[in-house]
């Protein structure tokens, strides 16, 4: 295997760790750990990890090493309104460009979180549904596209998986990609990409508790030592000598 390769494995490992949760907000990215988890050389392990960070899935921090970006309620705001509309515009294209083999095994993805979503299974309607949307990227053919969507994308992907687990969530999700399949099957771009920009709205109770979780969890406040009660001696008693 040559080392290009491993260091694009690396990277779609620690992808899709991101992507699960397994790596959430805030978490540091230690290189000798990666290498030795994956068995690799830290040389592939650290190209990934460069590459990543010069796309922006990781930030480097002065001696600190690399660490999942923290983001914050204006710049998740910000990064919603940009993927909605790339997200738009990868569905616009794609409704046009794909060709029946390709709706045949978006429609087959489709069928199988359904199963899915039948079963409960939502850690596994989770992961379906990040292929779905991934795949219906790819189905744009533009790379540069692609690669940008992608990558904004895989940022919010803890938020959207934790939408997922909200009652009722997943059957909405659901309902949206049917309809959405609809506008493929007709290849209405303008639909589609009507749908899947709205399909990206921030839900305000789900993103609050995706903020507060990535936080850091409190420390206690350290209680000040209680001062030591000082006992005071009474003073002794003078007795007034009787006069002579």
């Amino acid at each position: 295997m040559s080392r290009k390769t491993q260091a694009q494995r690396v990277r779609e490992i620690l992808e899709n760790e991101m992507a699960s949760g397994k790596l959430p907000p805030g978490s540091r990215v230690d290189e000798d750990s990666v290498a030795t988890r994956l068995e690799v050389s830290r040389t592939p392990v650290r190209e990934a990890v460069l590459q990543m960070v010069q796309d922006g899935l990781l930030e480097k921090r002065p001696r600190q090493g690399a660490f999942v970006p923290n983001l914050g309620l204006r710049e998740m705001v910000q990064m919603f309104e940009f993927t909605a509309e790339l997200s738009g515009i990868c569905g616009k294209y794609a409704a046009r460009r794909m060709t029946p083999d390709n709706l045949r095994e978006l429609r087959a993805i489709h069928k199988k979180m359904e199963s899915l979503l039948g079963k409960g299974d939502i850690h596994a309607y989770a992961d379906m549904n990040t292929d779905f949307h991934v795949y219906i990227m790819r189905l744009a053919r533009n790379n540069y596209m692609f690669d940008t969507t992608h990558n904004y994308g895989l940022r919010l992907l803890g938020y959207f998986r934790t939408h997922l687990f909200y009652p009722g969530k997943a059957e909405q999700d659901y309902h949206d990609h049917c309809t959405l399949m609809g506008a493929f099957e007709r290849q209405d771009g303008d639909l589609a990409y009507e749908l899947l920009r709205q399909h990206a709205t921030i839900h305000g109770d789900v993103l609050a508790e995706y903020l507060l979780r990535s936080e850091p969890s409190p420390v206690p406040a350290a209680r000040p030592e209680p001062e030591p009660v000082r006992i005071s001696k009474p003073a002794p008693s003078r007795v007034s000598k009787p006069a002579a």
